[in-house]
């Protein structure tokens, strides 16, 4: 995650976030799609999104055009393609993907400049 610009003055934000089953939900964003008070910002071109999903459900994600993303199993086991993966483990996407929760599941999707 490199910065928008250098030499800026420390800062920090903190809040808490409901998440909603099998949903995915910005937590962090320094892109241009963030709407005050949605997510906490961050002086970077990047977006990290986190969710709980439950066995047997599925999400999709699509990183923006020129970027790419970063899947982090937290906890849990979840399929990509024809891998699977479970806690601690991490997959770099270029293009679109689908994952499908093998077990109970926390994630985290990180999207960066290509």
């Amino acid at each position: 995650v490199e910065p928008k610009q250098r030499g800026i003055p420390p800062s920090y934000e903190q809040s808490s976030f409901r998440l909603t089953k099998n949903t995915l939900v910005t937590v962090v964003d320094g892109t241009q799609d963030r709407k005050a008070g949605d997510a906490l910002y961050m002086h970077q071109r990047a977006k990290f999104l986190l969710g709980d999903f439950e066995k047997g459900t599925s999400f999709a994600y699509a990183p923006g055009a020129g970027r790419r993303a970063y899947l982090f199993v937290i906890n849990g086991k979840v399929k990509l393609e024809k891998e699977t993966l479970k806690q601690s483990d991490a997959a770099a996407l270029r293009r679109p993907f689908a994952v499908e929760i093998a077990a109970d599941a926390r994630v985290l999707v990180i999207e960066v400049p290509a």
